[in-house]
């Protein structure tokens, strides 16, 4: 690994701060993790930097409420005016019931109840239908008629 693929690694991370994409270096500090390899890791650490993304916390917001707006054509398919699309959408809303993904050892740090949270919060989701997988499961299968949402990260 040359110094200049390290420098311009840096380069692009400080663009990104920069530019508001990364926050500062105070949160993200990409020349403190590279110091974290040895000269033999560095290519791969280089490479890892360089793909990394972050997402600052209102685009992770706008991103989920994009995935879970994106199932809306399927809903309102068969509605012939505005109105009845918006009706159907509103009954999705006002009906479907939100579980998360569990990690293979369940665990209360899982991504997925970050997103159950933002189901409430920012799609007005009531907390009654906010359910651990079992119960979610369990109130799907007694009225399968009822939409059933899983929310994780991306």
């Amino acid at each position: 690994m040359t110094s200049q693929s390290v420098e311009a690694a840096l380069a692009r991370a400080k663009a990104l701060a920069d530019l508001n994409a990364w926050p500062g270096s105070s949160t993200i500090d990409p020349l403190g993790w590279l110091s974290n390899f040895d000269s033999a890791e560095q290519s791969v650490a280089c490479h890892l930097l360089n793909a990394f993304m972050f997402y600052p916390e209102p685009m992770t917001e706008a991103l989920f409420r994009a995935s879970v707006q994106a199932v809306s054509p399927l809903l309102v398919a068969g509605q012939s005016t505005r109105q009845g699309a918006a009706t159907a959408w509103q009954s999705f809303l006002a009906r479907v019931i939100v579980t998360y993904v569990e990690g293979e050892v369940p665990n209360v740090t899982d991504s997925g109840l970050v997103f159950a949270r933002k189901a409430r919060q920012l799609l007005g989701i009531s907390q009654e239908r906010i359910l651990d997988p079992d119960d979610a499961i369990s109130r799907w299968w007694a009225d399968r008629s009822r939409p059933l949402l899983f929310v994780d990260d991306f």
